[in-house]
């Protein structure tokens, strides 16, 4: 039975193998990198973009960092965090839910820069 079951695993892993291989991207010479924008030093967690304000929204240990993607103004604390880990702006509003890793709290904050 093992032998059996070990063929079937070597059989389907030859059909599958060149199929995972051509779905990869053959170079990624297409790609440059287009400009910097600098933001405090430190960790970060997630970021998240809203394509409707064109704001970029980043996780950062103690603060929610903002960046108008237009400008590239930062706003290195548009809200303070305890661990931020995740920032999701809400779809048709100006309000970004963030998350906390230190005290497991889930908050709604006003996303635009005062």
């Amino acid at each position: 039975m093992k032998v059996h079951v070990s063929a079937a695993i070597l059989v389907a892993a030859g059909i599958f193998a060149p199929c995972v291989l051509r779905a990869q991207p053959e170079s990624d010479a297409n790609y440059n990198i287009v400009g910097r924008i600098s933001g405090p030093h430190g960790g970060w967690d997630y970021a998240n973009v809203d394509p409707v304000h064109g704001r970029l929204y980043v996780a950062r240990s103690r603060a929610v960092m903002a960046v108008d993607l237009a400008t590239g103004t930062v706003t290195p604390r548009l809200a303070g965090a305890e661990h931020g880990h995740q920032v999701l702006p809400l779809p048709g509003s100006d309000t970004v839910l963030e998350t906390n890793g230190d005290s497991n709290v889930a908050r709604l904050i006003e996303g635009r820069t005062p």
